[in-house]
């Protein structure tokens, strides 16, 4: 049945009503959960150290209390220094597309210290908790490279955990274009992106280090995932129904029977996740990805690999 002009118009204004809603309940809800999946929570003081120079890179006291209240609710009272040398962000300063804004993160300690976690924070994103990565095996300095999205302008913060517990942090504030890309429509029909669902590739990352002789022990993968990776906040553009949430909420990623780092993620992933990261050839011959996606979907594959991959 057609809609008349001032139905199509009460719907549109409730549909902003619920976007609200769900973006609140949104970041409540992921703050709760990567609160409880790393074991934080509680009341908190701000951090104790000052951060001039190196943090609160907006004016707009509205963005640092956006940043306070997350600090507190997954932080607690931890000190968070900044970082000098051992932490590297690398993202543009104006997006081309709020859909998929690179991100390259580099963690590295000198001293003997090695590289616990390493958290993504985008602030004014539904789920700003966006990204989490636990190292499983030691390592000194690690990298990652994937894709966001971003809700609207906001800072980014990569925050480091040491092995001795301490944290540092990186931050950067990006532009978007005003897309609103959480609630942007999926590129494409959604049923046909599922028929792929779960598809992944595994392949030599195209870095200068990658391209030495096969006797080079250090290197480095991009993964890609087919999934649509729905937020919830999305709407069909026909039935202008929201379109349920589904998106990959875990990855493990192992070199033989080592396993190398677990990554948990958010809306905040783009559609179609990627994901580029380094290691250290240990002489196995194959690399095990398993994901898991919010309907508790298990997605695995094993890629072979050896000292010409």
């Amino acid at each position: 049945m057609t809609k008349t002009r001032a139905e199509l118009s009460l719907t549109r204004s409730a549909s902003k009503d619920i976007y609200r809603v769900l973006k609140g309940f949104a970041a409540s809800l992921t703050l709760a959960l990567l609160m409880s999946l790393i074991g934080l929570g509680g009341p908190s003081s701000a951090i104790s150290r000052d951060m001039s120079g190196n943090g609160y890179l907006s004016g707009n006291d509205n963005l640092k209390g956006v940043w306070a209240d997350l600090k507190q609710m997954v932080y607690k009272d931890r000190t968070i220094l900044p970082a000098l040398t051992e932490v590297s962000l690398k993202t543009p300063y104006r997006a081309k597309d709020d859909r998929r804004v690179p991100i390259d993160v580099k963690a590295k300690f000198d001293d003997g210290r090695t590289v616990k976690k390493v958290t993504i924070i985008i602030d004014e994103n539904p789920m700003p908790v966006s990204a989490i990565f636990e190292m499983k095996k030691q390592r000194k300095a690690v990298k990652f490279a994937t894709h966001m999205r971003f809700n609207g302008p906001s800072p980014i913060r990569v925050i480091v955990e040491a092995s001795d517990g301490k944290l540092y942090m990186k931050e950067q504030y990006v532009k978007t274009s005003g897309l609103g890309a959480c609630a942007a429509p999926p590129i494409g029909d959604p049923k046909k992106l599922l028929v792929n669902l779960g598809t992944m590739k595994l392949e030599p990352a195209k870095t200068a280090e990658n391209t030495r002789r096969a006797t080079q022990l250090k290197r480095a993968a991009h993964l890609q995932i087919k999934h649509p990776n729905l937020t919830g906040l999305q709407m069909d553009q026909i039935t202008l129904q929201y379109i349920l949430a589904r998106f990959i909420k875990t990855i493990e990623v192992a070199h033989g029977k080592e396993d190398l780092f677990s990554l948990t993620a958010s809306i905040s992933l783009s559609e179609n996740p990627d994901l580029t990261f380094d290691y250290l050839f240990n002489g196995s011959e194959k690399i095990t990805v398993k994901a898991v996606d919010t309907d508790d979907t298990k997605f695995e594959k094993s890629f072979p690999v050896g000292l010409d991959s």
